[in-house]
């Protein structure tokens, strides 16, 4: 549905009108844009939308509970994995680029270099090319 950004790009709602910064679908919406696969967890789906709070979920005993017993939709997956790990507040951007710029120790290039050749020893797509790109990272 957009960005939300009504002056720059004026997307609009279902109903019409452009959309409201931050708009939140109603149930109705939000199940009419639900394609043909999904109908069939229309009831677990809505339980995940009613629970999103502008794209994040709030970590309660009752999420994880419901987490556990049904699982997590696809569309949710990602959001409920940052939600669960953490991960925004570990979420440091630039930090893996200062990394790289960073010289490794002999060290480290060395255990690296080792493992290499037992990643992945079966698959024949890890060629010598994708080895140097898994050691470049």
């Amino acid at each position: 549905m957009g960005c939300g950004c009504v002056s720059q790009h004026q997307v609009g709602i279902p109903g019409g009108g452009p959309r409201q910064f931050l708009y939140t679908a109603t149930d109705k919406e939000f199940v009419r844009s639900l394609d043909k696969e999904e109908l069939k967890d229309k009831k677990l789906l809505l339980m995940y939308f009613r629970l999103d709070n502008e794209g994040h979920f709030v970590v309660t005993d009752g999420f994880r509970d419901l987490v556990r017993r049904k699982g997590v939709p696809d569309r949710y997956r990602w959001r409920a994995w940052r939600a669960l790990t953490g991960w925004s507040v570990l979420s440091k951007p630039g930090w893996y680029e200062r990394i790289m710029r960073k010289v490794p120790d002999v060290k480290t290039v060395e255990a690296i270099e080792k493992d290499l050749d037992r990643t992945f020893p079966g698959l024949e797509d890890f060629d010598d090319r994708k080895k140097r790109e898994l050691a470049a990272m």
